[in-house]
């Protein structure tokens, strides 16, 4: 997925385009002839561009496009404001969310929201004269207007892919009072240092949280034959591990193939030690996550009855 940064320069406001030499007729034309994308009152993309966005940068390119058709000073919000700074989502913002009071005659699709612990706190959206709440305030944000499943996706994000504390936004989130203050603080109380993943690894411990299952451990290593070995989960009493497969953990760490190929010397390893390795994708853990569950159940069942790991 490409940046803010990156897809900064393919949203269009009016003024932009007839400094390039474009006539008012001219733009109207081109978007009434499918060639400009409205993006939102003032603000257009090509439409070759715009039809090779994927939903998240659509959703980019709406809040540049607001971004250079508002004529006052914007904060982004919530989804709005994850999805710019790079942290991860569940879903596509339907809206774009902006930082402010609402007022009449709003532009289609732009929302705003006024909350006393976001006036007067922003940060510049990497590389961009873009302006977001900052990570942990963009967490809050969330955790009071969505599910505390997809806020704690966006928490764990941002601790590991943001670098934000994790005992820092644990607190903004256990201390935050007013709407939505509840799922803040259940956030703030589920959320982990250790996830890695964009998501999947968070989204996998949050369906396994009601089960009845021994201790699972995140990140847990495992000495097999002079390697150390981590593991995404470990039920160390049943040796059971729990790997998920996202498609970027075949493009992170060199060449795809290699990876695989490594990958498979992996798990063949731990096999050989005795572990019983469940691989789980996107499609096992959301949005539900029966296939999760029912493997998970049917491992424990077969090794409740056979020898512990040593």
């Amino acid at each position: 997925m490409r940046t803010t940064k990156e897809l900064y320069d393919y949203a269009h406001s009016t003024q932009e385009l007839l400094e390039r030499g474009h006539s008012t007729r001219s733009i109207k034309n081109r978007a009434d002839a499918g060639e400009l994308v409205t993006l939102c009152r003032g603000g257009y993309c090509e439409r070759h561009l715009w039809e090779g966005a994927n939903p998240k940068e659509k959703a980019i390119l709406n809040a540049v496009a607001t971004h250079k058709t508002l004529s006052e000073k914007v904060v982004f919000s919530h989804e709005t404001a994850a999805v710019v700074q790079g942290l991860a989502t569940l879903d596509v913002p339907r809206e774009t969310h902006i930082v402010g009071r609402r007022i009449h005659g709003e532009k289609q699709g732009l929302r705003r929201h006024y909350h006393d612990a976001f006036q007067g706190k922003s940060t510049p959206v990497a590389g961009t004269p873009m302006l977001a709440l900052p990570p942990e305030l963009t967490v809050l944000s969330c955790a009071t207007s969505q599910s505390v499943q997809s806020a704690l996706v966006t928490a764990e994000s941002a601790v590991y892919s943001a670098g934000v504390p994790y005992d820092d936004l644990r607190t903004v989130l256990l201390e935050s009072k007013g709407r939505g203050c509840r799922t803040a603080r259940r956030v703030g109380q589920l959320m982990s240092p250790l996830s890695e993943s964009a998501g999947g690894e968070t989204l996998v411990r949050f369906a396994l949280l009601d089960e009845a299952l021994p201790e699972l451990v995140q990140q847990y290593e495992i000495s097999v034959a002079g390697r150390i070995y981590r593991v995404d989960f470990a039920l160390p009493e049943l040796g059971i591990i729990i790997e998920f497969d996202g498609a970027l953990k075949y493009t992170d760490y060199g060449p795809a193939d290699q990876v695989i190929l490594r990958e498979r010397q992996r798990e063949k390893d731990l096999q050989n030690a005795g572990w019983y390795v469940i691989r789980v994708g996107w499609g096992d853990v959301y949005p539900r996550p029966h296939r999760l569950l029912a493997m998970v159940r049917d491992a424990v069942e077969r090794r409740s009855r056979a020898p512990r790991v040593a």
